[in-house]
């Protein structure tokens, strides 16, 4: 896989290495102002010669070397969500070109924080939020329960799907589409009004529907555009999810938070104490501190029934005067109380230009 950093790179250099990419047959797209491509082993670019290095100020990784450990990108490595081909590995790819991370894979949520929290990762990378399906809940039980792990960064990845199949197969003749439930859902109009007679069959990830299709006769996937290069597929149709606001939000663990940047969100978990009026009660304390919440969930302590914690993220960072005073009111309110880290916000999708795509 290639890498183009847009920040160390002109807008034509960029084109240019986009225009080879598609003219030796690989996909390449562009997720906030970064261009990949997977190429599947180091691939020569006209007039750029090392594996990893830059040329008239690009900057150029080979991220599939990377994967592999083969380069040193920094002293940091990263685990993430497995296998390959998931819009996880995308997300963990883009963050670790962006801030220098080697990439370790983990077959589970679990496994990747606690690595982070034991100390054997630097940083882990998960999924907290979909803007479609909520949270979790995995990651929503591990940074409750586990002591030592924060969070120090969050990226927003938006989630595009497309119908993958193997050379040769046409829409016309899909026959079956297989992938995860929740992308399955989240393209049904596609599916009901272009592969109506086609069965949908559910399997445990995009990546393993990308892998299974060149099996089965008559079958596609859905699947990030990623996935046809490593599996050898090529695209029926992209962009094919009915709400194109679909939006991953994953967040960096570690075994420190981040130091603040004048924009920064935090997140706790507490738990509210049983009466009429107790959450109310202990939300009023966060509007008397003019402390914007963004985002509140509930989910099940798994002590007893109707016994719940409440996921919050507000604006500010915990070592702000008016934020360590509103900590040590809530304590005093609640039986329990853990603040998960502060870090700086990710900017809006929208706000980082039309080229986040191609």
């Amino acid at each position: 896989m290639i890498v183009v950093m847009q920040d160390k790179a002109t807008r034509e250099e960029i084109v240019a290495v986009e225009e080879q990419l598609k003219k030796n047959g690989f996909v390449p797209h562009r997720i906030e102002g970064t261009l990949i491509a997977d190429t599947g082993q180091f691939f020569q670019l006209d007039g750029h010669g090392s594996e990893a290095g830059s040329g008239s100020g690009a900057h150029y990784i080979c991220a599939g070397a990377v994967n592999r450990g083969r380069i040193n990108m920094g002293e940091k490595n990263l685990g993430y969500l497995g296998p390959r081909g998931t819009f996880s590995e995308e997300a963990a790819l883009l963050y670790a070109a962006q801030h220098h991370r080697r990439l370790i894979e983990y077959p589970t949520i679990a496994a990747v924080l606690e690595q982070t929290c034991q100390g054997a990762l630097d940083e882990g990378i998960v999924p907290l939020e979909n803007s479609l399906e909520g949270g979790v809940g995995a990651t929503l039980d591990l940074l409750a329960g586990l002591s030592g792990l924060y969070i120090c960064r969050e990226l927003l990845y938006p989630v595009h799907h497309c119908l993958l199949g193997p050379q040769g197969l046409t829409l016309g003749s899909v026959r079956s589409v297989y992938s995860h439930p929740q992308a399955l859902g989240q393209c049904r109009l596609f599916l009901e009004q272009n592969l109506a007679g086609a069965a949908c069959c559910p399997v445990e990830s995009t990546a393993a529907a990308a892998a299974l299709v060149s099996k089965v006769s008559g079958a596609a996937a859905i699947a990030p555009r990623r996935a046809a290069a490593i599996y050898n597929l090529h695209l029926l149709a992209e962009n094919i999810e009915d709400n194109t606001e679909n939006v991953t939000r994953f967040v960096i663990a570690s075994r420190k938070d981040h130091e603040p940047t004048g924009r920064d969100k935090t997140s706790l978990v507490l738990a509210v104490p049983d009466g009429p009026g107790r959450l109310y009660h202990i939300l009023g304390f966060f509007a008397r501190a003019a402390v914007n919440l963004t985002r509140i969930e509930s989910r099940p302590a798994k002590r007893s029934l109707g016994d719940w914690l409440f996921f919050i993220d507000c604006e500010g960072h915990r070592l702000d005067p008016a934020m360590e005073r509103l900590w040590c009111d809530l304590s005093r309110e609640v039986p329990f109380l853990k603040l998960l880290g502060s870090y700086p916000m990710a900017p809006s999708l929208h706000n980082q230009g039309p080229d986040r795509e191609a």
